[in-house]
């Protein structure tokens, strides 16, 4: 292979990795605002049928839902995600997790603001 054929599966390559994380973030988006409408849903109209609900649509539908969509890109690091999935194991087993003993931790720069840490654990 050439030099520019490589270049050229690499920059497609990245594009598509591009588009699967625009797509994750659209889908994490998706479900933080379900999870958040199923919190805040009113008891007594579950489903917003009639009264003001063209209203809510004309002054915060929209706006807000792209405005949160903004913000949950910004807002989503490592710290978020990590979060998470510490929240959602410690709800899923009541007793502790066993130590882990870190051999080696690498963290490398991708691009601004964009790390990949790696950790090798003693495998215990």
């Amino acid at each position: 292979m050439d030099k520019a054929s490589i270049i050229k599966d690499t920059i497609e390559y990245i594009q598509r990795l591009q588009a699967e994380e625009h797509q994750m973030v659209r889908e994490v988006a998706a479900l933080e605002s379900a999870a958040t409408a199923t919190a805040n849903a009113p008891a007594a109209n579950p489903l917003g049928i009639g009264g003001g609900g063209a209203e809510e649509y004309e002054y915060g539908g929209y706006d807000a839902l792209e405005q949160r969509n903004k913000k949950v890109q910004r807002a989503l690091s490592v710290s978020s995600i990590n979060d998470a999935v510490l929240t959602a194991a410690a709800d899923a087993s009541p007793s502790p997790p066993p130590p882990v003993e870190i051999q080696e931790l690498r963290v490398s720069k991708v691009r601004d603001k964009v790390l990949v840490t790696s950790v090798m654990d003693s495998g215990r």
